[in-house]
């Protein structure tokens, strides 16, 4: 079960494991963003930041270290 982590899915998460024991929650997977969805969009977030730090890192390398692989004319 993929829960909201707030009051609700918490009574949610009690009700169905009373009529299915075996019933597996995974809501502290994703604790302490309050659903799934948070947490996926988190982390996609993370790697957009990643992703732009790297290309901000490329832009400013040193000008000697920028093209070494042009052929010399």
């Amino acid at each position: 079960m993929y829960l909201d982590n707030d009051r609700a899915g918490e009574q949610c998460r009690d009700s169905i494991l009373k009529i299915f024991p075996e019933a597996d929650d995974r809501s502290n997977e994703y604790f302490p963003h309050q659903d799934l969805n948070d947490f996926l969009i988190s982390q996609e977030e993370k790697t957009l930041e990643n992703k732009l730090e790297k290309n901000q890192t490329a832009i400013h390398e040193p000008e000697g270290n920028r093209n070494i692989y042009r052929r010399k004319r």
